[in-house]
């Protein structure tokens, strides 16, 4: 029974320690979750074992104790606000100086042994996990391995008992070795001498030295802090609360540092040489540390000289005031703060939920020159565009149409390095190739390879020596953190700036730029500002007969409406009903907000494409008045092969002397087998709900473009012909991953499938 009731009392105490500071644990937990359950974050960090991370690793590190330093610390200044509020209502200033000491040991003392009475365990224990977290993904992407949930736990339980075990040990060193030194300061300088170390062992791939470093840092850590909590000296408190003030001044400028860093970033085109590791956890620590100083230590000291006569007798100066009157005090206090509470999360829950500082507008670019501005008006006709550009191609050869299935940057990958080698093995390709049907992160690979084409026609070559290198260059760019900053700070920060007679700038405008810039860096020195430029030009700008002399195929970018569930289409062309049957002409609607009429604003092929990829959660479903919000082209169709069927069939029917070649250019399986169901009432619920039926609409119009193929008047001969190109061996596709970002070993990976895997 002894046994039993331990056990219990540990997992109530488990549980309280959880109730009691969830809010901490759940921010501080974030980050490394993330990290671990989405694909992108297995990305994140194997692009740390890419060379060159010696800052990144620096700095996330740092973040990583500046996120400790958050979740463990009493901030000083709520303290100084708790006492100078109690003093502004009672004219005979009943708070001494010295009752801050008293106050702040009582609340060291409650955060780790018991809150509102209830056993909990120190709060230090919680906030070292996340960097453990991080340690196991390191050492998991550097040999190569899962070792899922179960190995995660497991890590988990030996770190905690490893921090117990070697507490009092690192302890008694700590005192040894800080003997005539201010503990309290010189500990941190040691925390920064091995987060050095750790960062330069990291530099020369000195990998399993990094991780053990990291490891000592936790129980560091663990260790520092417990020496620190195990003082209760009154004038050992005094010097531990001093030396608080100091490093939460010193916390503070590192945190509005880092903001004003990432703003320089971002706008200095930057933000892709760091990690979004650093940006996550600066970002939650300042959400911590805010509500921490304003609300939550006030509310809990308020709470507890209200509640505990023991401390308030320890606190307060009796003599100049009546306890019951500064009891009710306290209560009306803990109450307002109470109240401050609720109007915090109700005002993030507005805003986030019901409300939001930016719109989401699909973004559009103000023309102060009517010659640069395109209309929509000025497109042609498919036959009409088709009929003129027939006139150059290979007539030995027949007209190529390609399909691109979404699938991040990986499909952007991958559209680029076919597409690029393509041309390497047949010079005619280009010329012979009519029309891109893409989706998602295919639409992305696409609009490269258009770009790099154009500036081809214009005289400008890139630099890069070969496909892999192109792709490399291209996908192996840091997308995300530039979007996650968006996410989580400049989303609100752009509206507070922006003119509401300005154009819109969707959420997405950073990622739009950060691949405007990654493409640029493709090309010399020179020629980059033209490139960066030209990536953000209308989508009409290639294709305007009227102004562009440029012969280029035709692209359709595939995304749809989240409202109505309909497929829409930007595209060079006018999205004729005759033969796209419903789906929404997106430029012309872009073009004709608000007036109904052409307007002075650019619609640029950039925005089209990310609105074709606006997959959740960093990318936001942009909206576009008359037509709704737009929401990645895979979650209607994903191959791409559903608008290429219908060019197809519209040229095979009014233009049948000529021979087509279609190619799906794949990265996945687009005939999902997956029959397995669960035998729980709940969970089988839970799983159907959530599983996806898209991949059957691509898997259609894959085998309707298959089966419907033309034939001549022998059937064992077919007058056009079909390739699919994917990156599968046997029965095994890549597991290069999805997401906005990928290392150089993914992008390697993808390499080595390129070629023709079926006819």
């Amino acid at each position: 029974m002894a046994a039993n009731g331990s056990v219990l009392a540990y997992f109530r105490k488990l549980y309280y320690t959880f109730t009691k500071n969830w809010f901490y644990i759940v921010l501080a937990f974030l980050t490394p979750l993330l990290l671990y359950y989405v694909s992108q974050g297995t990305e994140i960090v194997a692009i740390l074992f890419d060379g060159g991370n010696f800052w990144n690793v620096f700095l996330i590190f740092i973040s990583f104790q500046l996120l400790f330093y958050a979740i463990w610390v009493i901030p000083p200044y709520s303290l100084s606000i708790t006492r100078w509020l109690t003093n502004k209502f009672n004219k005979d200033d009943p708070f001494p100086e010295d009752g801050i000491y008293t106050l702040f040991s009582e609340l060291a003392i409650s955060y780790n042994s018991k809150v509102d009475g209830k056993e909990v365990f120190p709060i230090r224990n919680f906030a070292g996990l996340p960097l453990l977290i991080f340690t196991v993904m390191l050492i998991e992407s550097y040999v190569d391995t899962n070792t899922g949930i179960a190995g995660m736990i497991g890590f988990l339980i030996l770190g905690l008992y490893l921090s117990k075990w070697t507490q009092n040990p690192i302890g008694n060193l700590i005192k040894r070795v800080f003997k005539n030194l201010t503990i309290e300061h010189y500990g941190y300088l040691f925390h920064a001498v091995f987060i050095l170390c750790i960062s330069f062992c990291w530099m020369v791939e000195l990998y399993w030295v990094s991780f053990i470093l990291i490891i000592l840092l936790y129980l560091l850590n663990n260790a520092f802090y417990a020496y620190i909590e195990n003082h209760s000296d009154v004038n050992q408190i005094k010097i531990h609360y001093g030396a608080n003030k100091i490093k939460y001044w010193i916390f503070t400028v590192l945190l509005v540092g880092f903001l004003l860093f990432f703003s320089w970033l971002t706008f200095s085109d930057h933000m892709h040489l760091f990690s979004s590791v650093i940006v996550m956890n600066v970002s939650f620590t300042v959400f911590i540390a805010t509500i921490d100083l304003w609300i939550k230590t006030p509310n809990d000291a308020f709470k507890m000289l209200e509640k505990q006569a023991d401390v308030r007798n320890a606190v307060i100066d009796l003599n100049k005031v009546k306890d019951q009157q500064l009891v009710s005090k306290f209560s009306t206090a803990y109450e307002f703060f109470q109240a401050v509470k609720f109007v915090a999360i109700f005002g993030i829950s507005f805003y986030l939920f019901f409300d939001a500082f930016n719109k989401h507008r699909v973004r559009v670019e103000s023309v102060s020159e009517t010659d640069k501005f395109y209309s929509s008006y000025n497109r042609d006709s498919l036959d009409a565009y088709f009929s003129r550009w027939v006139q150059g191609i290979d007539t030995s050869k027949p007209i190529i149409l390609v399909a691109g299935q979404g699938g991040g940057s990986r499909a952007g990958a991958w559209m680029v390095m076919n597409l690029d080698s393509q041309v390497t093995c047949d010079s005619s390709f280009v010329k012979n190739l009519f029309a891109i049907s893409t989706v998602s992160g295919s639409s992305s690979g696409a609009n490269m390879m258009l770009n790099k084409w154009s500036l081809a026609q214009d005289g400008i070559q890139m630099e890069t020596k070969s496909n892999l290198e192109l792709a490399q260059r291209l996908y192996t760019y840091n997308y995300l953190t530039a979007a996650t900053w968006g996410m989580l700070w400049s989303d609100a920060l752009r509206n507070l700036v922006t003119a509401k007679d300005k154009p819109a700038r969707d959420r997405n405008l950073y990622r739009q730029y950060d691949e405007g810039r990654a493409f640029s860096l493709c090309y010399p020195d020179t020629f980059r500002d033209i490139a960066s430029k030209h990536f953000q030009l209308d989508l009409m700008a290639n294709w305007d007969n009227t102004i562009s002399k440029k012969r280029l195929p035709l692209l359709f970018l595939n995304t749809a409406t989240t409202q109505a569930g309909k497929r829409a289409i930007s595209a060079p062309v006018f999205i004729e009903p005759e033969i796209f049957g419903t789906a929404i002409d997106l430029y012309h609607k872009a073009k004709h907000q608000k007036t109904g009429a052409d307007t002075l604003y650019n619609f640029p092929l950039v925005t089209a494409v990310n609105l074709s990829q606006a997959f959740p959660f960093v990318c936001a479903y942009n909206y576009v008045e008359g037509v709704g919000n737009m929401i990645d082209g895979g979650l209607y169709e994903n191959s791409g092969c559903n608008t290429l069927f219908e060019i197809y069939q519209y040229l095979v029917k009014h233009h049948p002397e000529f021979k087509y070649k279609i190619m799906l250019i794949q990265n996945s399986d687009n005939d999902n087998k997956n029959t397995d169901s669960n035998s729980s009432i709940l969970w089988n619920t839970i799983t159907s709900v959530a599983a996806s039926p898209f991949s059957g609409h691509s898997h259609y119009w894959e085998q309707k473009l298959i089966i419907e193929m033309r034939d001549t008047l022998s059937p064992r001969y077919k007058m056009d012909t079909i390739e699919k190109i994917y990156p599968k061996n046997g029965c095994e596709w890549t597991d290069a991953p999805l997401g906005i970002l990928l290392s150089k070993k993914s992008v390697d990976k993808l390499w080595e499938y390129v070629g023709r895997r079926d006819k």
